[in-house]
């Protein structure tokens, strides 16, 4: 641990050399994600009301340039200091995501935004919760634990005295999540605390959390499925694809799949090269030619 009054930054020496494996990757993908969402984003930013094919380039530079300078402090500041910071940081994300069900603007029928000012800060509580809660399921599992042997006290002691805990707030960050309704989010942090426990260990105590967290995972996905049936249309028109190779209804519920299909296929191994997309020139519902099916586009 750094001597206490030292400063929190760490010289280079110290903290050592970055890796140059991830270094490179991470910013060969940078590189790569801002041809790519303006070659995807084009179209949409010619049409009214933005009428300029930077406007999402723009945009997407300015978000570049925000998560380069924390990732550069990160970096620099010792990690050993998150362990003091992460139960604030839990607690404050927490309060936020009730806050946007109740005063978060609703765009399609979800809550999920804060809006500040003029709309000129807007924040999506859901999206800090992801990186702060893996940091929290990190310190909740390095601290030092007895290794249970028995069923018996893997049951009465590490899961009635800790796991339950761990659960809760899982279940808690989950729920509110699933309410906004946003369910891509909650199998992203869902299926990462399940990951991360399930890895951390072998004794009983994390066979039966990794069973409990499946449990809670499971709930909320059932939740989320009374919420909004069209949720498990979803679901069932991703499982008749997958056993019959056709889309379920091409010109309703199975339109986005069936047009992300043709992105994919028709660019065959190489792509159809950049520009080139099809499915970028208004075939993809929404922005999503340049956000979530930009897959689809890019290949």
């Amino acid at each position: 641990m750094p001597k206490k009054g030292k400063n929190i930054f760490q010289k280079k020496t110290e903290a050592g050399k970055p890796d140059l494996t991830i270094l490179i990757f991470t910013v060969s993908m940078i590189i790569f994600g801002i041809i790519m969402v303006f070659d995807s984003s084009v179209f949409v930013a010619n049409q009214p009301p933005f009428n300029d094919p930077y406007h999402f380039l723009r945009l997407h530079f300015v978000w570049v340039l925000i998560g380069i300078i924390p990732s550069v402090l990160i970096y620099l500041w010792d990690y050993r200091k998150f362990s003091k910071l992460i139960i604030p940081a839990m607690v404050i994300n927490i309060l936020m995501l009730i806050l946007v069900l109740f005063s978060g603007n609703a765009v399609n029928g979800s809550h999920r935004w804060l809006r500040f000012g003029s709309d000129q800060l807007v924040l999506q509580p859901a999206e800090f919760i992801k990186p702060i809660f893996i940091v929290y399921i990190a310190t909740w599992l390095a601290k030092e634990r007895p290794y249970y042997k028995n069923f018996k006290d893997a049951l009465k002691l590490g899961f009635g005295q800790k796991l339950i805990g761990f659960s809760l707030t899982l279940g808690l960050v989950l729920l509110l999540i699933v309410l906004e309704p946003d369910l891509g989010t909650t199998l992203v942090i869902g299926a990462t605390a399940f990951a991360v426990f399930l890895v951390s260990g072998t004794d009983f105590a994390h066979l039966l959390g990794s069973a409990f967290v499946t449990g809670v995972f499971g709930l909320m996905a059932g939740i989320a499925a009374i919420l909004a049936p069209y949720r498990l249309k979803r679901v069932q028109t991703y499982i008749h694809l997958f056993f019959t190779g056709q889309v379920d209804d091409p010109q309703g519920r199975g339109y986005q799949i069936q047009q992300i299909l043709i992105g994919i296929g028709s660019g065959g191994f190489w792509g159809k090269g950049f520009g080139q997309s099809r499915q970028r020139s208004g075939y993809l519902v929404e922005l999503t030619a340049f956000t979530d099916s930009i897959f689809a586009v890019s290949t």
